[in-house]
């Protein structure tokens, strides 16, 4: 249980890392929705942009990060 504890832990330390390389563009609304929960509205009101918007940055931050941790984890 410690070990798969330390795992998620490192796992975990090594998203955050990701996202934190991220541009801030994709960024952003990653943080605002992932960690804080904002729906895409709520993000797209924060940020002043288009709702739209939001969503293809979301999708190209997942895909930014699928392909980042595909190198780590292949």
């Amino acid at each position: 249980a410690a070990e798969e504890s330390a795992l998620r832990r490192e796992t975990r330390d090594e998203v955050q890392a990701l996202v934190d390389r991220l541009v801030p563009e994709y960024r952003a609304p990653v943080i605002l929705h992932y960690w804080y929960d904002f729906s895409y509205k709520e993000i797209a009101d924060i940020l002043d942009i288009p709702i739209g918007t939001v969503m293809s940055r979301l999708y190209n931050a997942r895909k930014a990060l699928k392909a980042k941790l595909e190198r780590i984890y292949p």
